[in-house]
């Protein structure tokens, strides 16, 4: 079988699961080592590996770490190749320069491989994983300055005690998704004192 169709096949039977969890934002995802560790076995039964290395390249004055990935043959020594490139943002405070170089090298190598083997970091929006991670995410997401607004608007037009509708929660660390919990009741309650 040449390179093409061993990467057909390496496509459809890969499962590279996102295995780690964001703690910050709340969510999972995968790393270039999850894909690499999915993918060993893979490619000991179609007869193939992979070779990656790094290049730094310089476009208009900002520095990008490119990552090559080269899916090859073990049988015909066909080739099939991707790349991908993270900017090396020196600015980006918390890092030195060689843990932020490795960062950029591991966030490029991670897209080339989902490039090269058909790894899609979305999800259906018809899944129920999708719903659970848009939830999950909208929990994490802060109250916006527009929803304070219209919540100050609507507790005053709908002539609401702000302080007892909240139940002892703090307006400014309310979720995203509470806010507009609470903009819906306001809103009823608001539309029942104009009747």
């Amino acid at each position: 079988m040449n390179i093409y169709g061993k990467l057909a096949e390496i496509q459809q039977e890969l499962k590279a699961p996102k295995d780690k969890k964001n703690t910050f934002g709340g969510f999972m995802y995968r790393s270039a080592e999850g894909i690499l560790e999915a993918l060993k076995p893979v490619l000991a039964r179609h007869e193939a590996t992979v070779v990656i290395s790094d290049d730094l390249i310089e476009i208009g004055g900002r520095v990008f770490v490119k990552a090559n990935v080269a899916l090859c043959s073990t049988t015909d020594y066909g080739v099939v190749t991707a790349t991908a490139s993270a900017e090396l943002d020196t600015t980006k405070k918390g890092m030195d320069l060689m843990q932020l170089t490795g960062a950029c090298s591991s966030y490029a190598r991670k897209y080339a491989l989902n490039g090269l083997l058909l790894i899609d970091d979305t999800k259906d929006a018809d899944t129920d994983e999708y719903h659970k991670e848009t939830e999950e995410r909208k929990k994490a997401e802060k109250i916006t300055a527009d929803q304070k607004k219209v919540i100050l608007a609507l507790a005053d037009q709908a002539r609401v005690d702000l302080g007892k509708a909240l139940g002892g929660e703090d307006l400014g660390k309310l979720s995203a998704a509470r806010a507009e919990q609470l903009i819906a009741a306001l809103k009823e309650k608001a539309n029942g004192v104009k009747g």
